[in-house]
């Protein structure tokens, strides 16, 4: 998987978790809105029901021809309701009389022949006057108000509020897809330029650098890192290279000197004394090589720099002369070099390093 498909698929999944959690809130709210305003209307409907029933000490009176129920209808929320008597004797009703045959108390939901669920409330009125007392006929002891309000709008409106969600958010999906696609492709077009500019790099053209985005972002930091990357690399490249042809140039003399004195001593047999001598000149030529190959290897380090600030103060006179006389003691002609010190001077170096540059 590429950067940009997992780019991608992190903006995709993000938008989706935060569309999804804004979508299912507003549906709650939603929800909550649409049913309060249901309930709100429901309760209504009682209270002006109640309120059209007289209720007096000596029973409640409920006058159908003579008491007119002006209710606020809304058509989006169709209501029903019926007012009973002690015996369930129907007293009123709206116009379609409801069969309540669910358990009644409280609020509950019933089923209608088109399939749309009612939920209905009652409201119970009781006189204060005691039960043994005569009331007059048009009076009743108990008076049953039940209201039924359909709920077929609100759950059309949810499910149409649902699918807009839906749609929203699929549409806001496709569109955060194809636009991160394209802002993924070119916010990584550097990191794909650079890295066909190093797929070209090679032992032939190790001076070349990437192109680095001048943006100052953390592409461009990445192209500086690479960079300097590469010129670490290339200066230890051309460390090796100069330790390549700096020990064959200072091997060859030494080496050739070596093999010259074994070569000499072997031509003839010789007494004890001058194989001796011999063995002396081949070790002291193996330690000067030593020496040489000590100072090649520091200087191809890439560390070398650093370390030279860790010299040593000397005495310039003295450590001349004591160098040309253990360098220089096995040499036929020794004695024919002579050390002359115009000034003598303590310098700060790299004995080792001196000794060969000497």
């Amino acid at each position: 998987m590429t950067l940009t498909t997992r780019l991608r698929a992190f903006l995709l999944g993000t938008v989706a978790i935060v569309l999804g959690g804004f979508s299912l809130t507003l549906y709650l709210l939603a929800q909550r809105h649409l049913t309060r305003q249901l309930d709100d209307h429901l309760t209504a409907t009682l209270n002006t029901l109640e309120a059209a029933a007289e209720n007096d000490p000596d029973g409640i009176e409920w006058d159908r021809e003579h008491r007119t129920v002006n209710l606020r209808r809304r058509h989006d929320y169709p209501i029903r309701w019926v007012v009973l008597a002690e015996n369930d004797r129907v007293l009123d009703h709206s116009g379609e009389l409801w069969s309540f045959d669910t358990p009644t108390g409280g609020r509950y939901a019933v089923t209608d022949d088109e399939g749309h669920i009612w939920k209905t409330d009652e409201r119970i009125l009781h006189d204060v006057s005691p039960v043994t007392a005569d009331i007059a006929p048009t009076k009743h002891r108990r008076v049953t108000i039940r209201a039924a309000i359909d709920t077929h709008s609100l759950s059309a409106n949810l499910q149409t509020l649902a699918a807009a969600l839906v749609g929203v958010s699929l549409g806001v999906l496709v569109l955060t897809g194809l636009t991160a696609g394209w802002v993924c492709r070119r916010a990584l077009r550097p990191i794909r330029s650079m890295a066909e500019e190093a797929r070209t790099i090679t032992a032939d053209t190790f001076a070349a650098r990437l192109t680095r985005p001048t943006a100052g972002d953390e592409l461009s930091a990445l192209g500086e890192s690479f960079n300097g990357l590469l010129d670490r690399l290339q200066e230890a490249y051309e460390r090796q290279q100069q330790f390549a042809g700096n020990a064959s140039h200072q091997l060859r003399t030494p080496l050739a000197g070596l093999l010259g004195q074994v070569e000499v001593a072997l031509r003839h047999p010789r007494d004890g004394a001058e194989y001796r001598r011999v063995l002396e000149t081949v070790h002291e030529s193996g330690r000067k090589l030593t020496e040489i190959l000590d100072s090649l290897l520091f200087l191809t380090r890439a560390d070398a720099q650093q370390l030279l600030t860790n010299r040593q103060n000397v005495a310039l006179g003295p450590w001349l002369q004591q160098h040309v006389a253990e360098s220089w003691r096995m040499h036929p002609r020794t004695t024919d070099l002579q050390l002359e010190l115009g000034v003598d001077a303590e310098v700060a170096v790299v004995p080792m390093l001196l000794a060969q540059a000497f």
